[in-house]
Formats: C-alpha cells, sequence, structure tokens
C-alpha cells in the first residue's frame, strides 16, 4: 500500500468512528434538517431508519482487512475479526444506550441491520483486500529459491520456468 494511502484509511476509520458515535446518540433520530447531510442522504435515512445502520458498518468494516494487513504478507483474518467483534459490542452497546435516551429508542431490527453490516462489510473488505494484494508490482510473482550454497535467490517467473 502507498505511504499516502495507509494514513487516508486511518482518517476516513476516524471519521466513520465519529459519524457512528454522533448518529447513535444524537437526540432526534432523524435526519431530516441534518446540517451535516445532504438531501438524499437525510431522505434515505428518513425512509430506512433500521437499514441505515448497515451502511456505516459495513464501510467501517470494509475497511478492517485494510487497517490491519500489509501486502503481500498474508491476509490479516484475525485482526479483521477483532475489528468485527468490536463493531458489534459498539452497537450492542449503543442500542442499550438509547434505551435511556429521550427520544429514542433501541430495535432489534438496528441490531440486524448493523450485524448484517459489519459481516457483509467484513467479507467484502476481505475479498477486495485478497484482490488488491494479488495485483501490484511485477515483483509480486517472484520466488525465492534456495541455492545449493543457502543464500536466497530471487527468480522471475519467466526465469523459473524455462521452455
Amino acid at each position: 500500500m502507498p505511504n499516502l494511502l495507509r494514513p487516508v484509511l486511518w482518517l476516513v476509520a476516524g471519521l466513520l468512528c465519529l459519524i457512528l458515535v454522533y448518529y447513535s446518540f444524537k437526540p432526534e433520530p432523524q435526519f431530516a434538517g441534518d446540517p451535516f447531510l445532504p438531501g438524499w442522504v437525510q431522505w434515505f435515512g428518513d425512509t430506512f431508519p433500521d437499514f441505515r445502520t448497515f451502511v456505516p458498518y459495513f464501510c467501517f468494516a470494509a475497511l478492517g482487512p485494510f487497517l490491519a494487513g500489509r501486502k503481500h504478507q498474508g491476509l490479516p483474518v484475525s485482526a479483521t475479526l477483532w475489528i468485527a467483534i468490536g463493531l458489534e459490542i459498539f452497537l450492542l452497546l449503543s442500542e442499550w444506550i438509547q434505551v435511556y435516551l429521550p427520544q429514542r429508542s433501541a430495535t432489534w431490527m438496528d441490531v440486524f441491520w448493523g450485524t448484517a453490516g459489519i459481516v457483509a462489510g467484513a467479507v467484502s473488505g476481505i475479498g477486495a483486500w485478497k484482490m488488491w494484494s494479488n495485483t501490484g508490482d511485477s515483483d509480486s510473482n517472484a520466488r525465492i529459491e534456495e541455492n545449493p550454497n543457502s543464500t536466497k535467490t530471487v527468480k522471475s517467473p519467466s526465469e523459473s520456468h524455462p521452455e
């Protein structure tokens, strides 16, 4: 991953954290009139109030493998799993806290759609990470072979399989 991309992903993850906290605990659950959201997002969020929980959790979970893994170092499944578990804990806690907030209510549909977003995001993120990590430099297909003197040499695929 280019050096500039990783900080950008962490910035996006931080913004998603702020969005999750703000919209989970703001006094009015409606999106209409929200100064931070474009009109189409306000309409969508108020028309599908349970499904809107899916979107931020999906986005955050899909970032998981990219936040935890490095290209060509193996799939960061355990880190992605921990991110998903953390998101699920936050989801359940935020729904529980909403019971005590005036004008808010906890619903099992929010838990369902949030969990669906986490699972779908993690699976999509892992798939995207696998595709991304298999592309890129020409070195990614190079093989390391041992020579008789126990030193390692790198051969490109064309050198490894003479015709």
